[in-house]
């Protein structure tokens, strides 16, 4: 599901591109209001999107609105480094990387330097891994776990509607 027809008809292709994959319904939709009954879904994935929604109070409030009761929603994101002691030099090392060499590898790469300027941009400027827990909870999530991964670049979280 994605708010942008370019984006599904690029997931069409892929899924074209894999004889192994099948019954992929996509669905053009908006996050912030599911065309799904309350608690008809299972499962809620979401990766690196999160940055992309006006709302992500209302995503989860929306997510946790169609999710069956013990009903997990998953979310992929990348996150502001939450600076330690331990990790001041490599956290200096990181932002100068995704300041400056992200932006100029989408230029050259991508050609596209002014997508891969917001993306850092974004991120630093984004809920911190803790902040997404507290949102989960006080929706009504329970058992919420947050994963830090890429060195704590990038974030997973669990959540399950109770």
């Amino acid at each position: 599901m994605d708010f942008a027809m370019p984006m599904l008809e690029l997931a069409q292709q892929r899924i074209k591109q894999h004889q192994n994959i099948s019954n992929v319904d996509l669905q053009l939709a908006d996050a912030l209001s599911l065309p799904f009954s309350d608690g008809s879904i299972t499962r809620v994935t979401t990766g690196f999107s999160l940055r992309n929604v006006t709302s992500v109070g209302d995503l989860f409030s929306e997510t946790y609105r169609v999710l069956r009761p013990k009903g997990t929603f998953a979310i992929l994101e990348a996150t502001p480094l939450e600076p330690t002691r331990w990790n001041k030099l490599f956290s200096k090392a990181f932002r100068f990387y995704f300041h400056h060499v992200v932006p100029f590898l989408g230029a050259v790469l991508a050609k596209d330097r002014e997508a891969y300027t917001y993306l850092p941009q974004s991120v630093e400027h984004f809920y911190t891994p803790n902040e997404l827990v507290n949102m989960l909870e006080n929706v009504g999530f329970s058992q919420v776990h947050h994963i830090s991964v890429g060195f704590g670049t990038t974030s997973i979280l669990i959540a399950i509607k109770p």
